[in-house]
């Protein structure tokens, strides 16, 4: 929650300077429950974090025991020590079954003292009455000793039944011992059982919920590739414009090219075919004089190849001049472009 709550805020502080959209909203429509679920989470987070630290448990707020001390507390350094890092703890519940197991062997301690000073008391009175008898009849003795042991009999048949009934009773105690240790067990049983319902519940509520943040992702993602697209799309028919005016530009020029050169070839066919007729010309005069104008026939010819020298120098230099005044059109012309470009991303 809080990865996702922190996404958002930083996507809505990037991009405020941008209008509303369809991204915002959605990111407004997921911060507003998140932020609505955080404060219950934290609230829990801090009493349980408080009841660490004092080493109590929640049901001492419905048990009235904030007067006694709690000998539980070690302080909140060492509560938070034996909660993340120490032992487990035994359970409370087994200390208090002990505590009633001791109790009721005391009462049974104490009941059996209380038989054995009752007999030896009755022992006393029969020793007595014994020796007052002494001198009394033969009859009145028989009797009395029928007497006694009746007496004896009544008393131990008492203390029989007493023995059985704290038999009856200690056997009670212990079956509503098992009773109660079962019952827990299966209230132990039953929490765990709805803990692991509430785990499962929680699982598949994550679950579903990582459901619809994915199913949101991908409706996003779709449009964000929809909106990408359309942008490429724009673009593409912004520079294929370009492209088309930059070509109908470019091919003109080239065409002006292609006329130039075709004029430059035929001027040099030109001149060629001149110099081929003056040369025809020469050879023919010269056949005339070739005895007499050897020698300025060569220095002829010599100045006629330093001509053409010349002429195909100018020539190139004029190819070069014209190439360098195009060269300066087309950075001009790429200047102009990354002047428009500037501007319409300004706009």
């Amino acid at each position: 929650m809080l990865t996702i709550l922190g996404s958002c805020i930083t996507y809505l502080i990037l991009n405020h300077h941008e209008p509303m959209t369809t991204e915002k909203g959605t990111t407004y429509a997921v911060i507003v429950p998140i932020a609505f679920f955080l404060f219950p989470v934290l609230f829990l987070f801090g009493a349980h974090i408080e009841l660490i630290a004092l080493g109590e448990t929640m049901s001492e707020e419905y048990n009235d025991e904030e007067e006694r001390k709690n000998p539980f507390t070690q302080g909140w350094k060492k509560n938070f020590f034996n909660m993340l890092c120490g032992r487990i703890v035994p359970r409370y519940l087994g200390s208090l079954d002990k505590l009633e197991m001791k109790r009721t062997s005391r009462k049974r301690d104490a009941q059996q003292a209380n038989i054995e000073a009752e007999n030896r008391i009755t022992s006393k009175k029969i020793t007595k009455k014994e020796t007052t008898t002494k001198a009394m009849r033969g009859g009145e003795r028989k009797q009395e000793k029928r007497g006694e042991k009746r007496l004896k009999e009544k008393k131990t048949g008492e203390n029989r039944r007493k023995q059985e009934k704290r038999g009856e009773n200690k056997r009670k105690e212990e079956k509503r011992v098992e009773k109660r240790r079962k019952q827990e067990k299966r209230g132990e049983n039953k929490r765990k059982q709805e803990k692991r319902g509430e785990k499962r519940s929680k699982v598949e509520k994550r679950g579903e919920k990582s459901r619809k943040e994915e199913k949101t992702g991908e409706k996003r993602r779709k449009e964000e590739k929809r909106g990408e697209k359309r942008r490429k799309e724009v673009k593409r028919g912004k520079k294929r414009r370009k492209e088309d005016k930059t070509g109908d530009k470019r091919r003109k020029e080239e065409k002006s090219k292609e006329n130039r050169r075709k004029q430059e070839k035929r001027g040099e066919n030109r001149s060629k075919e001149e110099n081929r007729a003056e040369n025809s010309r020469n050879e023919e005069k010269r056949g005339q004089k070739r005895r007499k104008q050897e020698k300025t026939g060569e220095k002829r010819r010599k100045e006629d190849k330093r001509g053409q020298k010349r002429r195909k120098e100018e020539i190139t230099g004029e190819k070069r001049r014209k190439q360098e005044k195009r060269g300066e059109k087309r950075r001009k012309q790429e200047k102009s472009r990354e002047n428009r470009r500037k501007e319409e991303k300004r706009g």
